[in-house]
């Protein structure tokens, strides 16, 4: 998430030659929508499986970003944002609800700050190593590589998922 959100503005400005304002709009977008998106996602993680939302989620997040380099224009970067956006949300509700259940067992205190640590060291080393490969290979592998990461992200969660399984 750190190098999606501090490269798709660079994107939007050095490929597509978006304004500040167009690119203000997709970044505000993406977070209204995973915003207003997380109680209905809240809900639904509280009725049905939250492994299975959090693959799927996370599967299709990291799908879309393939197809960041491919836009051509503020509407396709909108709408891919926006997917994102959703699929975003549809994940981190189920996340943080798996936390609070590991929290009742381990700790509530430990079990969040260790959610939170891994949320602000991706924010952290995301944009330094995109911004690493952007200048060595060019800014469509940093889409690249995080859709990479963050598929091998889901296949690792699924595998431990099962093992875990009672």
């Amino acid at each position: 998430r750190g190098a999606v959100i501090a490269f798709v503005p660079i994107l939007a400005h050095k490929c597509l030659g978006l304004s500040c304002t167009q690119i203000g709009i997709i970044i505000s977008a993406h977070v209204i929508i995973t915003a207003i998106l997380q109680a209905p996602f809240g809900m639904l993680a509280d009725r049905v499986n939250r492994k299975k939302l959090i693959i799927l989620g996370g599967s299709a997040a990291a799908v879309l970003l393939l197809f960041i380099p491919q836009v051509r224009s503020f509407a396709q970067l909108l709408a891919l944002s926006l997917c994102y956006g959703v699929f975003g949300a549809l994940l981190l509700p189920a996340a943080t609800a798996i936390m609070v259940t590991e929290g009742r067992r381990y700790g509530m205190g430990g079990a969040m700050s260790l959610f939170n640590m891994s949320m602000d060291f991706g924010l952290a080393i995301g944009p330094l190593i995109g911004g690493v490969l952007s200048d060595a290979l060019g800014l469509s592998y940093v889409f690249y590589l995080c859709s990479i990461i963050g598929f091998l992200g889901v296949c690792y969660f699924g595998l431990q998922s099962q093992q875990n399984a009672p």
